[in-house]
């Protein structure tokens, strides 16, 4: 059975069509503080399938295809998601990198991947800061303000004692958990922050 996600930032959706239960549930989760109920102002329709052992990801401009694999479906679907946003807000200054804001402004944590933006940016949100985004961030030049792009962050799991220690080049293999934010504590991607 297919069902839609209507994915919003500032008034825009990405709409995405999937019908893999286990698929629809993880986006869900993932985008959770930017889902809509209803169609708004589409920019991009997605279509997530998994069939006969074949994974399916079509935008209007991309198709890609590979044997049926959910993580690598889950990644491809959320990389189109954001490329979707991206193509159709390029007036917007795009980063990959983590954000997170107080009272005297915004910080952007821009490290290469997989090397603890996520944690960082978890860490600074777990000390009293607004959460943005921990992967992706725009930049409205124009006004002067950044756009939150509030997917649910994945935090590396913390060392604990009697585990085996991990060298700082392999910190990237630790395993992932979801973080959950709290709504109050971070800015909607509907409401750009004024810098």
């Amino acid at each position: 059975m297919k069902r839609k996600l209507y994915i919003e930032i500032v008034r825009l959706q990405v709409a995405v069509t999937v019908d893999t239960p286990l698929l629809f549930n993880t986006l869900q989760q993932w985008f959770a503080a930017m889902l809509k109920l209803q169609p708004g102002q589409i920019c991009e329709q997605i279509e997530v399938t998994q069939s006969n052992k074949l994974s399916r990801i079509q935008t209007s401009q991309t198709l890609h295809e590979s044997i049926d694999d959910i993580d690598w479906t889950f990644q491809m679907a959320k990389h189109e998601i954001v490329m979707s946003f991206i193509r159709t807000r390029s007036d917007l200054l795009w980063f990959h990198a983590g954000a997170v804001s107080d009272e005297s402004g915004v910080l952007l944590i821009s490290v290469p991947s997989c090397r603890v933006k996520s944690t960082l940016t978890s860490h600074f949100y777990q000390h009293g800061w607004h959460y943005l985004s921990d992967d992706v961030i725009a930049i409205d030049l124009k006004k002067g303000s950044v756009l939150g792009f509030p997917q649910t962050p994945r935090t590396r799991i913390a060392y604990q004692p009697g585990q085996e220690t991990v060298a700082r080049d392999r910190l990237h293999t630790l395993p992932k958990s979801d973080l959950h934010i709290n709504p109050e504590r971070f800015f909607s991607a509907r409401s750009p922050i004024h810098i």
